[in-house]
This record gives C-alpha cells, sequence and structure tokens, in this order.
C-alpha cells in the first residue's frame, strides 16, 4: 500500500497544472487556530477543483510548492480495499520521498474510508494542516461537528452562483457596466441557460444532447444514495 501512494503522490506532482475558476467562497488561512478546514456541498458542485484552486493559493504565496503538498482522492479505485488502519501509510510514503518535511494535506471524499475521523483528528492533534471534501449523507454539516468534535471549520460549496457562472464563461460585469449589444446578448443567452440548466459546473460544459442525462444522474444520485 506504501508504494500505491508513493505512486498516487508522484503522479500528482507530476501531473498537476489545473488552474479552476475562482469560487466566491472564501477560506480563512490567517487563523491561529488548528483548525482541520472541511468542504461539503452537493455532489458535483465542484469541490475537487474547489481544492485545486487552494493549493495553487498555497503555492502563489511562494511559501510552498508542489512537494509541500499531499493530495489523495479516495474516489480513485485503487483505494475501495482501504481501510484506516493503512491511512497512516500516506505520510510512510510521504516521507520516503521527501525526508524531513511536513506536509499540507489536501483528502478528497475521504468519507469513504472507514474510520476517518479518529485519523484525522489524531493527524490535527499532531499539527498537520488538513483540508478535506465529503458529499454524500454521511458528511453533512452536523455529522462533521460530531465525528471531528470541533477541530473543524466547515464550508459549504454549492453549485455556481449566477456571478461565478458568468465568471466561468468569461463574461465579466460590475456595477458600473455599460453593456453593448453584443455583451447583453451574451449575458442574455447564458442567463437562460444558466436558469434552465443549474449552475452544476459538469452541465455547463457538456453537450446540449447530454444535459438532461447528466441532470437526471445527479437527481438519482441525490435522491437513492443520499436522501433515501
Amino acid at each position: 500500500m506504501k508504494d500505491l501512494f508513493k505512486k498516487i503522490i508522484t503522479d500528482f506532482h507530476e501531473g498537476f497544472n489545473i488552474n479552476p475558476v475562482e469560487r466566491d467562497l472564501e477560506i480563512n488561512f490567517k487563523s491561529g487556530l488548528k483548525k482541520i478546514i472541511t468542504i461539503y456541498g452537493p455532489r458535483r458542485a465542484g469541490k475537487t477543483y474547489f481544492l485545486y484552486s487552494q493549493i495553487n493559493k498555497l503555492i502563489r504565496t511562494g511559501k510552498y510548492t508542489l512537494s509541500d503538498i499531499i493530495y489523495i482522492n479516495f474516489e480513485d479505485n485503487r483505494l475501495i480495499e482501504l481501510n484506516a488502519k493503512e491511512l497512516d501509510q500516506i505520510l510512510a510514503a510521504y516521507s520516503e520521498l521527501f525526508q524531513n518535511k511536513t506536509p499540507i494535506l489536501f483528502f478528497d471524499e475521504i468519507q469513504n474510508v472507514m474510520g476517518w475521523s479518529k485519523w484525522l483528528r489524531r493527524l490535527n492533534d499532531d499539527g498537520f494542516r488538513i483540508f478535506v471534501t465529503g458529499s454524500n449523507s454521511r458528511f453533512l454539516s452536523k455529522e462533521i461537528a460530531t465525528e471531528l468534535r470541533g477541530r473543524t471549520f466547515s464550508y459549504q460549496l454549492l453549485p455556481f452562483s449566477l456571478k461565478e457562472y458568468f465568471r466561468f464563461k468569461g463574461i465579466e460585469i460590475s456595477d458600473n457596466d455599460k453593456f453593448s449589444t453584443r455583451k447583453m446578448s451574451a449575458v442574455s443567452r447564458h442567463l437562460k441557460k444558466y436558469i434552465e440548466y443549474g449552475g452544476f459546473p459538469e452541465v455547463l460544459i457538456s453537450e446540449p444532447f447530454e444535459t438532461n442525462t447528466l441532470l437526471s444522474e445527479y437527481i438519482n444520485s441525490m435522491l437513492y444514495r443520499d436522501i433515501i
């Protein structure tokens, strides 16, 4: 398992070159409190790419490089059978790759691992800086507070707001904007699409014939896997 984590960590460092659209959700990086940062919300709302944006922000400070980051997506099919006892292999793998460094931890969909909360609480007590996401019925704000017992700041990430949607489409709007006919036409067209299909990022980049299928899949997933 340690060798697998070495590969996952190395592959991420070598392949990461993503600049996602900036979201309006602000994370307090300057807080002196050592809290786990938890991002929760609906499936497919963009939490993974939000983590990527936080990684980019850390790197832009000039204090960190990718070698300071561990990113693990626990929906990776190679980790399906992972159990809590094997989670320490993540840090063991990193220590063999980068000696005498303390990584910043980004864990995506960590609720897929049974016993994840006790492990995170221990890492938090040891002083690690941790960002986690989750999206199913076991990862709501109430459950997070219970599982992490006061060690977390929780932030809800929803699909794109209208402002974020326009930013995603490259349309900048300010309070003093004087719309040209061309810009007004673009704003009107995208507003109609946003009202009809909502702000799920994957839907916005899908082909028209895929849109309804994707939305149906989201509904079924949320209804049967989360609500029921």
